[in-house]
């Protein structure tokens, strides 16, 4: 609330603020894992906070199916799978990083 956000073009950057006494940051462990064990970062555990469902939307532009390129075409195609559809909704319920 109210507070500065810092935001980073690539996960180094962002291991960078802290080092830099920029701040703190929620770094995944084996980005931050070097500079824990040489001590120049202090882990801290903290509470998880779950504060509702979180909604995932994709989009693509409209175009006749034949049209569409590769990666789409495959995109669409994993969406359709159980299990794709499973690890979805697994990450957002926490089971990501």
């Amino acid at each position: 609330m109210g507070q500065n956000v810092f935001t980073f073009p690539t996960m180094q950057a962002k291991l960078g603020a802290p080092l830099r006494n920029l701040g703190c940051e929620f770094l995944s462990l084996h980005l931050a894992r070097p500079d824990i064990t040489s001590g120049k970062l202090v882990a801290k555990t903290v509470q998880q906070r779950v504060t509702g469902v979180a909604s995932t939307h994709y989009a693509w532009r409209s175009q006749p199916r034949a049209a569409r390129g590769l990666a789409l075409s495959w995109w669409l195609k994993s969406l359709e799978s159980p299990r794709t559809k499973t690890a979805l909704i697994e990450d957002q319920a926490g089971g990501g990083f």
